[in-house]
């Protein structure tokens, strides 16, 4: 009947995965999500982690990477840096700051990058390297991590104003900020951090250089003001509970 197509190729791709796990119990397994259309809870329960979208551009990723981790946790949200187009091609004369926000962009879950790496000068490639230290120490915290969505969803094709999305772990000791400056945005915006201890002090860093120690408390009440100096830019801070 009309309409049954999709529905009986989703029991069909169920059915397949079923028995390629029974044959293969120890394989990991990677969803393709086919544009988001296979991406339901029955499909996380026969995989281990699924790619958001086929929409890579660093645009409307950021919806992407926010919707995500609103309905599913971020480790289970798998996409990449991959460029300006689908075909991995990027303005090579672009600032280092439009750089952080592509690479930045798809780290709110598993990242990685499918670009094209040999066009790419030495100091892009260093920047890459720099960013892929960031990573390594995020997913530490968003792992697992309870996720705050601190600004409205921003919009799929003209994304204006702010995006920022909080993890914090289990423990409440550590927790990382990702703040996205948009089109259409003010320079500085101020965010009130959720799920910290009050009485707790954490250590801040943002992008790797020291913004000294505030309590949970404050954070909460008072906000945390982020300044970048031109649209589509990115912040990381990181919090650190100190002993």
């Amino acid at each position: 009947r009309t309409g049954a197509v999709l529905h009986r190729h989703l029991l069909s791709y169920y059915g397949w995965l079923d028995e390629l796990r029974a044959a293969y119990p120890n394989l990991v397994i990677e969803n393709c999500s086919s544009g988001g259309l296979r991406f339901d809870l029955d499909i996380m329960a026969r995989t281990h982690t699924t790619w958001i979208s086929d929409e890579v551009r660093p645009g409307p990723s950021v919806q992407l990477g926010y919707g995500c981790t609103v309905e599913w946790m971020p480790e289970v949200c798998n996409h990449w840096m991959v460029g300006e187009t689908f075909r991995g091609e990027a303005d090579l004369k672009r600032p280092p700051g439009w750089w952080d926000f592509m690479f930045r962009v798809p780290m709110n879950g598993q990242f990685g990058i499918s670009s094209r790496v040999y066009d790419w000068t030495a100091e892009i490639k260093a920047r890459a390297a720099e960013n892929l230290r960031l990573y390594k120490r995020l997913r530490q915290v968003i792992r697992g991590a309870d996720v705050y969505h601190l600004t409205p969803a921003p919009a799929h094709d003209d994304p204006a104003g702010w995006s920022a999305i909080q993890y914090v772990t289990p423990d409440r000791k550590r927790s990382v900020l990702m703040a996205y400056r948009l089109g259409k945005s003010n320079a500085r915006e101020l965010f009130r951090l959720r799920g910290l201890e009050n009485d707790q002090q954490y250590r801040l860093t943002e992008d790797g250089r020291a913004r000294g120690t505030v309590s949970g408390r404050q954070l909460s009440a008072d906000g945390l003001p982020i300044e970048l100096e031109a649209e589509w830019r990115a912040a990381v801070i990181e919090l650190e509970a100190v002993p």
